[in-house]
């Protein structure tokens, strides 16, 4: 079979068309959905991302807010702001852009967010309940966003082989155990000189 190389720009234009009606809906109902983004660096593509992100939003009818407290901030400073936006009910989920400042712990803050308004899927009880049923909402986004490109090239996924070549292999682990509800791929996350021959379906992220 020949390589396809897949449109991301084209099915995420797709995407944010169909999701349209809901958020007018939302809106409507007086609950806009509100996207909190907060930042503790100040990297330049953490920058970069936090802008097109706004940009989206804006362009879809989501409300955005960046929270920056600044590089130097310290931990009670962004567990005090996970914190308030935790208890604002007009906020549908929240983001914590990394890196984050040295010393300061990643997964106490990753945890302090409510598991409801996890953004990335990647609290603790979401990745816990993946782990243990194989289904989480939310789940990790970017595991989620590659089973969906994946599925526009192969509808049915589930009982396919899969190797995921890419050199960080985290989260093409998530993917391949089953990180995303009604998949499951059977193979495994490897670099690319192995495994390529046993394998029929390949993802290489490019």
């Amino acid at each position: 079979m020949p390589a396809i190389l897949i449109d991301g720009d084209a099915i995420a234009a797709e995407m944010l068309v169909a999701l349209r009606p809901d958020v007018e809906r939302l809106t409507a109902a007086g609950r806009q959905p509100h996207l909190v983004a907060i930042r503790a660096n100040a990297d330049p593509g953490t920058g970069w991302y936090a802008k097109a992100q706004a940009e989206h939003c804006a362009a879809h009818g989501i409300r955005h807010t960046v929270d920056d407290l600044g590089p130097d901030a310290d931990e009670a400073k962004i567990l005090a702001s996970i914190r308030k936006w935790n208890d604002d009910p007009a906020v549908s989920a929240i983001l914590l852009f990394m890196p984050l400042p040295k010393g300061v712990d990643s997964l106490k803050l990753t945890s302090a967010i409510r598991p409801e308004k996890d953004a990335e899927g990647v609290h603790p009880v979401n990745l816990g309940t993946l782990l243990a049923t194989g289904k989480a909402d939310p789940a990790p986004c970017t595991a989620m966003s590659a089973v969906e490109l994946l599925k526009r090239v192969k509808p049915e996924l589930n009982g396919a082989r899969a190797l995921v070549a890419r050199q960080l292999l985290d989260v093409a682990e998530r993917l391949i155990d089953g990180a995303t509800p009604g998949v499951g791929l059977v193979g495994k996350a490897v670099a690319l000189d192995d495994g390529l021959v046993s394998s029929r379906l390949l993802v290489l992220r490019l």
